[in-house]
């Protein structure tokens, strides 16, 4: 980036990152505060993070993800959050960590589509049915996340727009000499079978007494 600055050559970012520069955003912050709120909404509290590490778009999902929380009084800090820098054996490893918790969170929150599949297969395997007893989103919609069984709960971004948006605002910038200007596009939220209610449990069921009606004196 700063050969290009220094060459005076039109360039962009595509995604937020921690980079400075023009940036084609796809908003992944209001994309993680609009999935945990609406795992909220359902009733959740007890939840828990597979996260990648703590850089660039994964920063921005925590920064949402916070927002969401502090909302129902929830604090990010609270939540276990397994970092596995996407890598297969950690995330197994954060799934089967997530499901010897005692209590076991009701909710899950992966920041990718695999990490979130690694979960589901994971709690299918000891028999714990996703979503009636654990809830799962993913992020980024891959091909696989409505193929599967339950399909996944996961957010869609306009990648492919973001490229042709980057590439439009790089070809103005070099036919006019103005630098390019940032870029936000929107995202979408894309509810399916991994996730539902929270279980209620340890319900205290109260039973009616049986109202004898009185004696009469004779």
């Amino acid at each position: 980036i700063v050969c290009l600055r220094g060459l005076r050559l039109p360039h962009m970012i595509v995604m937020e990152s921690d980079l400075s520069g023009p940036t084609v955003g796809m908003n992944v912050e209001a994309a993680a505060r609009a999935m945990t709120a609406g795992l909220l909404a359902q009733g959740h509290r007890r939840l828990a993070l597979i996260s990648g590490h703590r850089e660039h778009a994964d920063r921005r999902k925590r920064q949402g993800i916070q927002s969401a929380l502090a909302k129902s009084g929830l604090r990010l800090s609270d939540l276990p959050d397994h970092e596995t820098d996407y890598r297969p054996e950690a995330g197994l490893a954060a799934a089967c960590a997530i499901l010897d918790a005692r209590p076991r969170p009701t909710a899950v929150i992966c920041f990718d589509d695999n990490l979130a599949l690694q979960m589901i297969s994971a709690a299918q395997h000891r028999g714990i049915r996703v979503p009636q007893q654990l809830s799962v989103t993913g992020f980024n919609d891959a091909t696989f996340s409505a193929l599967v069984t339950p399909a996944i709960s996961t957010v869609r971004l306009p990648v492919a727009d973001a490229g042709a948006a980057a590439s439009a605002a790089i070809l103005d910038a070099a036919a006019t000499g103005a630098l390019p200007r940032d870029i936000m596009l929107s995202h979408e939220i894309l509810w399916r079978r991994s996730t539902g209610p929270a279980l209620v449990e340890n319900c205290a069921v109260q039973s009616k007494r049986r109202v004898r009606p009185k004696r009469r004196k004779p």
